[in-house]
């Protein structure tokens, strides 16, 4: 009854004249939850042709924004709140350029509501954002030559070894723990796949995400001279690139494909299936762990090597700053 009381005030407001029928139009959708209007924005990016990770990555941060602002309807978002979580994640540090791309999202959010007449005015409207360079916490190095031989080296072998590697007792830090064979052989395979993993992102400056998106059927090891494509949608500039591969990288995803085909007839004859003659072309190439800046930073402390330098620079996981020639 007292729905359809305010639905009968504002029809006589708009008949009237005191309410205009985009602003009638614009107060049906402040009841709503949140999620809906959310969920209509991202059905609007999908029918944009926005990437699936571009999607995803902005219905996070609106997700996060709710839950931790408060906002529950349009009529919640203000930009007090905002600015008192982004000064808050600042204190925790969240840095510049992801407290702006939170900003972003929500502006961004914002303008489309307006545009479908759910919002007359955006909240977060002249709001500044964080300044990036002033905020830059993390210069990056290039390991040298011995480092990063080192480093692809332990990493192989740390998840055998630290299975093998006794935590209690008077042997605690020993390792000659006992192993199944098939464990053995999958502890050896992962070493193996995460050494790989980092060697490909220095020698052809892949990031993680494009390295994720990467098949079987784009590495064409067997042209005259081996490549990769990358393509557009998976590329950070979304332009797409054929990065040419040095020969001792191609020698070692030869050698890594030609044994996961080995490794899948293998399962194929165990379950009874039909067994592949060859890999599928959608096969990833290798399985990029969303984790991996962290177990890097553990293969970076069992190798050895530190990760921030005297000069408070860090090794990181970007592929065009991993490695220089000795002496660069």
């Amino acid at each position: 009854r007292a729905v359809l009381g305010d639905l009968e005030r504002r029809a006589e407001l708009v008949k009237a004249g005191v309410m205009t029928p985009k602003e009638d139009q614009i107060a049906d959708h402040q009841g709503s939850a949140l999620a809906e209007h959310f969920d209509g924005y991202e059905a609007s990016q999908r029918s944009k042709g926005v990437t699936d990770g571009h999607r995803k990555e902005t219905r996070r941060c609106l997700d996060r924004l709710a839950a931790e602002c408060l906002f529950r309807r349009l009529s919640d978002l203000k930009r007090g709140a905002l600015e008192k979580w982004l000064t808050q994640e600042s204190a925790k540090g969240m840095a510049a350029r992801t407290r702006n791309a939170y900003q972003g999202a929500v502006v961004s959010f914002c303008n489309w509501c307006i545009e479908c007449d759910r919002l007359a005015v955006n909240p977060f409207d002249g709001m500044p954002k964080a300044n990036e360079k002033a905020d830059r916490k993390r210069i990056h190095r290039a390991m040298n030559e011995a480092e990063l031989m080192t480093l692809l080296d332990v990493t192989r072998g740390r998840p055998l070894l630290e299975a093998m590697t006794v935590r209690k007792g008077i042997r605690k830090g020993e390792a000659y723990a006992e192993l199944r064979d098939e464990t053995r052989a999958n502890l050896e395979r992962l070493g193996w796949e995460r050494a790989l993993t980092y060697k490909t992102m220095i020698l052809t400056g892949l990031r993680k995400g494009e390295l994720a998106s990467m098949t079987v059927g784009r590495i064409h090891l067997d042209a005259d001279l081996p490549y990769l494509d990358l393509n557009a949608a998976d590329e950070k500039n979304r332009q797409g690139s054929t990065i040419m591969l040095r020969d001792d990288l191609a020698d070692d995803l030869r050698q890594w494909l030609d044994a996961e085909l080995v490794r899948l007839q293998s399962e194929a004859r165990e379950q009874g299936g039909p067994i592949p003659a060859r890999l599928s072309m959608e096969m990833p190439l290798f399985t990029v762990p969303a984790g991996l800046l962290r177990i890097l930073n553990r293969d970076l402390k069992a190798a050895g090597i530190a990760k921030r330098d005297e000069r408070g620079r860090t090794s990181a996981i970007h592929g065009r700053t991993w490695w220089c020639p000795v002496g660069c």
